[in-house]
């Protein structure tokens, strides 16, 4: 299948890909292909002029699958982004202590608890205020929202168990 892929300056370039392909293996073809220094930090865009919303693709994301649930108006483009892998070099940064509930047992810093969450099948519990809005109203309205293993759960009146 061809997908046509944008970069920043406006050009294009079709590229036949595979079912299988991934975003990061489209991404490395480009690199190879555009000349680029592989530096980990580009990646894959998937951009919604009409909305006004883009999303990185995640690395293991089927291309011709994300592709075939885009609209006509929709494009991927392939430019750097540096905070690419910054999730698993700072996870500190997503996860500030007052956003996640640690096991009372664990012994150990922060840091030490979230590399051990991140690098297991475990879950850790990620709650805080966040801000939504309804299709046709025009007010925001601020939940409490739990993000368990088990779903994400939310609150108009704060934490609760």
């Amino acid at each position: 299948q061809d997908v046509k892929v944008f970069s920043e300056d406006g050009t294009n370039k079709v590229v036949e890909i595979l079912a299988d392909t991934t975003a990061r293996d489209l991404c490395q073809f480009l690199v190879y292909r555009s000349h680029c220094v592989d530096d980990n930090s580009w990646t894959l865009v998937e951009h919604h002029p009409p909305l006004g919303l883009e999303r990185c693709l995640e690395d293991h994301e089927l291309v011709v699958q994300v592709e075939s649930t885009m609209g006509s108006e929709s494009q991927f483009l392939f430019r750097k982004n540096y905070a690419n892998y910054e999730f698993f070099k700072n996870p500190t940064n997503f996860f500030p202590e007052q956003m996640v509930t640690w096991c009372q047992q664990s012994n150990g810093s922060q840091t030490q608890l979230l590399q051990n969450f991140l690098n297991s099948s475990s879950c850790p519990e990620i709650q805080g205020f966040l801000h939504v809005k309804e299709l046709g109203r025009k007010s925001w309205k601020k939940l409490y929202v739990c993000l368990r293993r088990s779903g994400l759960y939310c609150s108009t009146k704060g934490a609760s168990k």
